[in-house]
């Protein structure tokens, strides 16, 4: 079955048991989370974009707790973040901490060096860091030069 997007809310109706075989996208003001389900080879893909703060964080931390699961590795894709500030940096580790609670695994992808940055100038440990997630690699976007990390 190919991917379709749909639009849920984490806790509602809808959840990804139900949405065998697509991707899910949710919203929230400027930011739109999708999730690829089921995992593949245990790996969830999350693709977070637009602007990631303390007006959206809670939802990347929902839809992290609704992904997670004992072994499998959640890789958010966060390079079309185009803001990302403390409270959303924050909300990064959350999901991490959310994922890892569950039993799995937690890990940033293509992420760019005004991120890290963040995580630099507050003191904070940044997640860890993942390759480009596979269906990137499959549709030829390039993985950051160590200069661009």
């Amino acid at each position: 079955m190919g991917h379709h997007e749909m639009t849920a809310t984490p806790g509602g109706v809808v959840t990804p048991a139900c949405l065998e075989g697509h991707t899910i996208c949710w919203r929230r003001a400027d930011l739109a989370v999708r999730a690829t389900w089921p995992p593949a080879r245990g790996t969830v893909e999350v693709t977070v974009e637009g602007e990631l703060d303390l007006a959206t964080g809670e939802l990347l931390e929902q839809v992290a707790a609704l992904v997670a699961g004992p072994g499998v590795e959640v890789v958010a894709d966060v390079a079309n973040l185009c803001f990302c500030d403390l409270a959303g940096a924050r909300s990064l580790l959350r999901a991490a901490e959310l994922t890892e609670s569950a039993g799995g695994v937690f890990s940033l992808a293509r992420a760019r060096p005004a991120l890290l940055r963040v995580y630099e100038l507050a003191g904070l440990p940044a997640p860890e860091l993942a390759p480009t997630p596979r269906s990137h690699r499959e549709r030829g976007a390039s993985t950051p030069s160590e200069g661009e990390r």
